[in-house]
């Protein structure tokens, strides 16, 4: 009797999980989950569906502005995160729905970058607009960052999520999204990904790599190491 009732149960939260696969988990999808079902569904891939992102480069946009998306993605926990105070079912599930909310708001924001200038009004768009971190004149080194109560208060906003989305320059933008980005060949297939240590090189008529110059121009070059 007791496996019945456990296969009801589990066609329950199956039943449940059918109704938010496809948009993703919203706050208050909670309601209709008991505690367990709800340590166990509210994730982030759960509340924000793992975006595409070759499907993004097939678009047009820009391999550095993707790459950018996936690593802002990344630096968001998991799942929830409590703190100590979190003592009771309520606290819990209050801290659940904040979560959901915040990645919702990063999502929302995330969804119209389609350019590098796009993704350097990100962050603003996202800790300013939402009320997580303010901008405070500074003594002679212009304006900065500082976090607000509601900032220090949830524990989606982290260090390494806003370092991931704080972008310096132009320059710092190049240098550590779309050159990382061809450094790892993300979005590469397995296939065409070339082998560590290899490197392929092209002679477009002005650089060459043979020693006997007969490296014809138009042409590739395969290296490993040196």
């Amino acid at each position: 009797m007791s496996g019945v009732h456990e296969d009801f149960g589990e066609k329950i939260g199956g039943a449940k999980k059918d109704l938010w696969k496809d948009r993703g988990l919203y706050a208050d999808d909670l309601e209709a989950m008991n505690e367990r079902e709800a340590e166990k569904f509210v994730k982030k891939d759960n509340v924000w569906k793992k975006p595409d992102y070759a499907a993004m480069l097939e678009e047009g946009i820009p391999l550095g502005v993707v790459y950018f998306i996936k690593k802002a993605r990344d630096g968001l926990n998991a799942s929830p995160q409590y703190y100590r105070t979190d003592d009771t079912s309520e606290k819990r599930t209050a801290r659940q729905k904040e979560y959901i909310k915040t990645v919702r708001e990063l999502q929302t924001v995330l969804s119209d970058v389609r350019t590098v200038e796009d993704a350097v009004r990100a962050y603003d768009r996202f800790f300013v607009d939402n009320g997580y971190l303010e901008k405070v004149q500074g003594w002679g080194s212009g304006i900065h960052y500082r976090a607000t109560k509601k900032g220090q208060d949830n524990p989606v906003i982290t260090n390494k999520l806003s370092n991931t989305m704080l972008i310096r320059s132009a320059e710092y933008f190049e240098r550590n999204f779309t050159q990382k980005a061809k450094k790892e060949q993300f979005c590469v297939s397995k296939e065409q990904k070339i082998p560590k240590g290899y490197a392929i090189h092209l002679n477009d008529g002005k650089h060459t790599y043979s020693k006997n110059e007969d490296w014809k121009p138009g042409t590739y070059y395969v290296t490993k190491g040196y």
